[in-house]
Parts: structure tokens; C-alpha cells; sequence
């Protein structure tokens, strides 16, 4: 009778699995492509009235261009989680008139 050997420990997944920055690279791949069309056009807008800068880079007081990606936190936005307990005929949570709220919070990522 032959025994059966595990070999599945490089295939585990070790510690908590994030999947907040899934999409990470994605994002800073098109802004590292935009920035400089990006540049060029504040600069042929505003000329040398505004520096172009990153949120590290901000001084007080200062007017500037900022570029950079926009991120909203939505508390009301679509779920996975709330898709699956659609399909595992789990009592679905109600759908909101509307996918914004005041608690949403708006994040400048550089």
C-alpha cells in the first residue's frame, strides 16, 4: 500500500492575505506614464506660475500643481462579499439609492 506524501507546503499562502493593493501596480504604472504629459500640459497651462509637485513635496502656503492619483473610499460601494451571499441565497443587505455618502473619504496617492 503506498503512502500519500504532501507536497502542497509551497503552494500555501503564509500570514493574512491582503487584497486592498491588488490593483497597486496598475496605477502606478499609469501614472508613471502620465506624469510626464501631465507636466508638459500644467506647464503650457500655467508656465512656471505653478510647480509641479508631489504631495511629499508641498509647502505650506504654496499654490502648485499636484499629480497624482485619486482615490475615493466608498462605504456604500458594490461587494464581493455582498455578491456572494446574493448567490449562496443568503438574505442580501439592502442596495442603496445611491453608492456615495458623507463619510466617503478622498485620497491623493502619489
Amino acid at each position: 500500500m503506498a503512502l500519500v506524501q504532501d507536497k502542497s507546503e509551497q503552494f500555501r499562502i503564509r500570514g493574512a492575505r491582503r487584497y486592498d493593493p491588488q490593483y497597486t501596480h496598475i496605477y502606478h504604472e499609469r501614472l508613471a506614464t502620465l506624469r510626464p504629459r501631465l507636466t508638459a500640459v500644467s506647464e503650457e497651462k500655467w508656465g512656471a506660475a505653478y510647480r509641479v509637485c508631489t504631495t511629499d513635496d508641498l509647502v505650506e502656503n504654496e499654490t502648485v500643481c499636484l499629480i497624482g492619483t485619486l482615490y475615493k473610499e466608498m462605504e456604500r460601494k458594490p461587494n464581493i462579499l455582498r455578491q456572494m451571499r446574493r448567490d449562496a441565497d443568503i438574505p442580501p443587505e439592502p442596495i442603496p439609492s445611491r453608492y456615495t455618502s458623507d463619510t466617503d473619504t478622498l485620497f491623493l496617492e502619489r
